[in-house]
């Protein structure tokens, strides 16, 4: 919404576009409804079909392309004949100051707040919460939150510097898992982010199975990989807030979580190799 509240409208003329696993898309699409803009939304093949299919009942077009594609446009490549404004999903300021808000919210109710943990995919959403924690001089500690079918800020922060790792993609985590950490972030995550923690599929399976038995909430593999990570020993006493992104969980990847079919959401294919 900030982002799109400070677009002129010469820039809103032609539309929108974004290149996103569904979450921050929506919010685009939503945001961009309200001042009458189109939106042309470009996403993997793997992208959730129930995230495809709110996308198109709030209006925008969805355009499903290849991963390489795909990631080539948060790299800064236009798509053939897209004539719209481009708002990246984590490496915008005025996105990222969004993602601030966030981290605010947090820091008004839980001014005690020790750990917060935040799923990691781009690393726009972590970038705003780190940098709103800086600016109150909250003393909370900042961990990313990845899966072992893509961890690429934590093999970053292994190596001291940016490196590109295979991507496996699952059914049960599609909205988060690239192959690597994006150049524009890096400073940022590289000096606010106090650690990674990295969960298995099961744990994050878990997860979701307790967030819908025990709280009645449905949260996507993407966003329980948080709570997962808050699971983790080290953080065994310790007062924490889980950021959980979305909802977006296709119904039959869901069922089968939650009956523990690991048949069906454990099975990933790999879509990036740099082996």
């Amino acid at each position: 919404m900030n982002a799109v509240s400070r677009l002129t409208e010469e820039q809103l003329s032609n539309g929108v576009y974004t290149a996103s696993t569904g979450n921050f898309a929506l919010g685009v699409t939503e945001a961009a409804r309200t001042r009458g803009a189109d939106v042309h939304v470009y996403v993997t093949e793997t992208a959730a079909r129930s995230k495809i299919g709110a996308l198109r009942a709030l209006g925008a077009s969805v355009i499903q392309i290849s991963y390489e594609r795909w990631w080539a446009i948060l790299c800064g490549e236009t798509p053939t004949g897209e004539q719209g404004t481009f708002l990246h999903p984590c490496a915008c300021r005025d996105v990222v100051v969004g993602d601030a808000t966030i981290g605010q919210e947090i820091l008004e109710d839980l001014p005690d707040v020790e750990v917060i943990l935040v799923p990691f995919g781009g690393g726009g959403l972590i970038t705003g919460i780190s940098l709103a924690c800086m600016n109150w001089g909250a003393r909370a500690q900042i961990y990313a939150c990845e899966m072992e079918a893509a961890a690429p800020f934590y093999s970053s922060l292994a190596a001291g510097a940016i490196v590109e790792i295979p991507v496996d993609s699952t059914p049960m985590v599609a909205g988060i898992g690239v192959s690597t950490v994006l150049a524009e972030n890096w400073p940022y995550l590289n000096a606010l982010v106090d650690g990674v923690v990295v969960s298995t599929l099961e744990d994050t399976a878990d997860a979701i199975r307790s967030l819908a038995k025990s709280n009645h909430i449905v949260v996507e593999g993407a966003g329980a990989v948080a709570l997962a990570a808050a699971r983790h020993p080290h953080f065994a006493g310790k007062r924490i807030s889980v950021v959980l992104t979305g909802g977006g969980i296709d119904m039959p990847i869901l069922a089968s979580v939650l009956n523990d079919d690991r048949s069906a959401y454990l099975v990933p294919s790999r879509i990036r190799d740099y082996e």
